[in-house]
């Protein structure tokens, strides 16, 4: 199994699509910040098991990812939003 990590730039993604993002992004050209392969040969394919996967670079940085979790065949994706800013406002009579 392959597991890829990508960083979206969401200025760019807005200014090219002129909407929010959405997770059926199309991820050809986008360049991987890690990329890890994990081997599942020693597990028999009939048993059930779990698999924790961390994710350090996270702790540091903020932005939008998606990873990707690829393995025979089947693809699967998160998305993580990190430190999202909102804009909030309210009127009052001075204006």
């Amino acid at each position: 199994m392959v597991v890829k990590v990508f960083e979206v730039n969401t200025d760019n993604y807005f200014r090219k699509n002129m909407e929010a993002f959405t997770t059926d992004i199309n991820l050809d050209g986008f360049v991987a910040l890690i990329e890890k392969e994990s081997d599942f040969t020693s597990i028999p394919a009939n048993q059930r098991h779990t698999r924790d996967f961390t994710f350090s670079m996270f702790k540091d940085r903020r932005g939008l990812f998606i990873v990707e979790f690829v393995g025979n065949g089947i693809s699967s994706r998160a998305v993580i939003y990190k430190g999202n800013l909102q804009l909030v406002y309210r009127s009052t009579i001075a204006g």
